[in-house]
């Protein structure tokens, strides 16, 4: 969230959960806004939706690549709190999506209340559909709501079920602190002159109380956004290594980060689910469109024989393998030797363990992890000595002293040399040795690939 990529940039702004509501169908009239929780979950209010039963239309106003999708009331209790008789009483219905949208990015929920902070709240009145942003300061509790003072103006229709959020700041990531519900008008009987507009919110704390989702989503860890930044970076970046490893428990944050960003990879096995000989299938039509020579490959994937057919293959470029859960396969030996030919193709692999450390953690790490982290730093060292003989072509006089950018890549080429002198793999702790003096080595070049290529921009 608070990464400097141009797609972090446009999220600042731009936000996959605010989201625009219709009635019934892509062509229904605006009724209100409401808030993406999950890439299957929208939080709105009840009187929004109109009643139980009823359809919305979803709309990602702010992320066009996003398609718009139907969406209905969650059955069961905890998800249709209409307001009743009751003033300033809840006011919530959670909607599940007709078919989940992982590309969106979620909101962060938040507890946490601060009398007089700024907020700010987007909705879709009459006269403004495509969105208009109140800022406003929250200002007191009143029984289930809480009450925003707007120097500018006051909500109105086509807000209520809107996100209320916390100003976009570097040093911190945005936050949805509240729903906005609607607006009092003082008494009437009072001179034009003295009467006043106020708006107010539900608090994710009150909704928490009595909608089991939220009060889960709003937890701290309820999200990693630092391991949704490396898996960003991994997924986008260059100069990455083409295989990542890491251990992520079941449920919790990291878990749920992690099933968000699977949508990246072109092929997902979940070890313990998946069969083995529908995921070389799938794999088989990737890489080679022609029947003829599917059953071959199918047989070379699984069981390693080297028909000519394989041989002859052309390497695969950006694809890429989501593994998760892999110590929990029935045959995690023949998954990872598996894996290994696919490397081998080209295919960038991502491997996820519900617990680090096991056997078949450190076979994959030193027999797949360790090549491809090589791989890197050799490609990132070639690069960055391509990039500082062309510096020095364009801006040494003939017999100069080598320049910055030429120590800086036979410095890394040297730390390389040493890392495969010294360290060869052999056991786990070898291994892992080698491992962690790769991984800087990478990060290094990383950030110096990175100086060099501006540069040259």
């Amino acid at each position: 969230m608070g990464e400097l990529s141009g797609e972090s940039r446009r999220h600042r702004f731009y936000a996959d959960w605010r989201l625009r509501l219709r009635r019934e169908d892509a062509h229904g009239d605006v009724c209100g806004a409401g808030i993406l929780i999950t890439m299957r979950h929208v939080l709105t209010c009840a009187h929004v939706v109109g009643g139980p039963d009823e359809k919305i239309w979803v709309e990602f106003l702010e992320s066009p690549l996003i398609e718009g999708v139907g969406a209905t009331v969650v059955p069961g209790p905890g998800s249709w709190h209409p307001p009743g008789r009751e003033e300033h009483g809840l006011d919530v219905a959670l909607l599940v999506l007709e078919t989940p949208r992982p590309r969106a990015r979620p909101a962060l929920l938040s507890t946490d209340l601060h009398a007089g902070e700024e907020v700010m709240s987007t909705g879709y009145p009459d006269y403004h559909e495509s969105g208009l942003t109140l800022k406003a300061r929250l200002v007191g509790p009143h029984a289930n709501w809480a009450q925003l003072d707007s120097a500018n103006d006051a909500v109105r229709r086509g807000f209520s079920g809107g996100a209320v959020f916390t100003v976009p700041r570097d040093d911190r990531p945005t936050r949805v602190v509240g729903m906005t519900v609607g607006r009092r008008e003082d008494d009437p009987a009072l001179p034009n002159g003295e009467q006043h507009s106020r708006s107010y919110m539900i608090p994710i704390g009150k909704i928490a109380e009595q909608v089991p989702l939220v009060r889960e989503l709003s937890q701290p860890g309820a999200w990693d956004p630092g391991f949704r930044k490396r898996l960003t970076a991994w997924f986008t970046g260059r100069w990455q290594p083409g295989v990542k490893i890491c251990a992520v428990a079941e449920g919790g944050g990291r878990d749920r980060t992690l099933r968000h960003e699977l949508y990246r990879a072109h092929v997902h096995y979940a070890g313990g689910r998946t069969d083995r000989g529908e995921f070389a299938e799938q794999l088989a039509a990737l890489i080679v469109p022609e029947s003829g020579r599917l059953e071959a490959l199918q047989r070379w994937l699984t069981t390693g024989d080297d028909p000519p057919a394989v041989a002859r293959m052309r390497p695969v470029r950006g694809m890429t393998v989501a593994v998760t859960a892999l110590d929990r396969d029935r045959d995690p030996d023949g998954l990872i030797q598996l894996l290994g030919r696919l490397r081998g193709l080209g295919f960038r692999l991502l491997l996820t363990f519900r617990e680090g450390g096991g056997e078949a953690w450190h076979r994959a790490r030193c027999g797949l992890l360790d090549e491809a982290l090589d791989d890197c730093a050799r490609a990132g060292a070639d690069r960055l000595a391509e990039l500082a003989e062309r510096q020095r072509l364009t801006t040494s006089e003939p017999g100069a002293e080598h320049g910055p950018g030429e120590r800086t890549a036979r410095r890394h080429a040297e730390i390389l040399r040493r890392i495969r002198r010294e360290t060869p793999p052999g056991d786990h702790t070898c291994c892992d040795r080698r491992i962690a003096r790769l991984l800087k080595l990478v990060a290094d070049l990383q950030r110096d690939l990175d100086l060099w290529e501006k540069w040259w921009r």
